[in-house]
């Protein structure tokens, strides 16, 4: 349903471009605290860490900036997150790949984490047990040192 995704994920773009400017108001509103019951409680806990939060919309915010092109982006990746990817994902080298994903995510599934990790040559899974789509938030310093080596 194009028509109806890009009007979704327009009102999403508009509602995440309001919340930024002031996502402390935001969250005190009825409706912030109506999200903060709709979200698992790990990844309630990224909405209500101020730090945490600010880095979340600012992120978002970069997702939408490059205009009408950034809801065709939004649309496709979420099209990834459902589906899968068709890539040809044995062609990547061996070993490179770190695969995280929470069971409690409800943007994309995780049978997605274990087909890609089945896919790719050496791919390292990790899932977190209750995990939502915001799982990296609760493990930054574990990815630091993942980087760093």
């Amino acid at each position: 349903m194009p028509i109806v995704g890009a009007w979704l994920q327009k009102k999403q773009r508009d509602m995440i471009l309001k919340i930024a400017k002031d996502p402390d108001a935001f969250m005190e509103s009825e409706q912030g605290k109506k999200m903060l019951g709709n979200v698992p409680k790990e990844e309630a806990k990224l909405f209500l860490d101020p730090e945490l939060r600010d880095v979340y919309f600012r992120t978002s915010v970069e997702a939408y900036r490059q205009g009408s092109d950034s809801i065709k982006a939004m649309i496709q990746e979420a099209k990834l997150m459902k589906k899968g990817w068709e890539a040809d994902l044995s062609k990547i080298p061996s070993g490179l790949v770190q695969i995280w994903h929470g069971t409690a995510d409800k943007s994309a599934p995780v049978s997605n984490a274990y087909k890609n990790a089945k896919a790719i040559p050496g791919a390292h899974l990790e899932t977190f047990e209750g995990g939502g789509h915001a799982v990296l938030f609760d493990s930054l310093e574990k990815l630091g040192e993942i980087l760093s080596s």
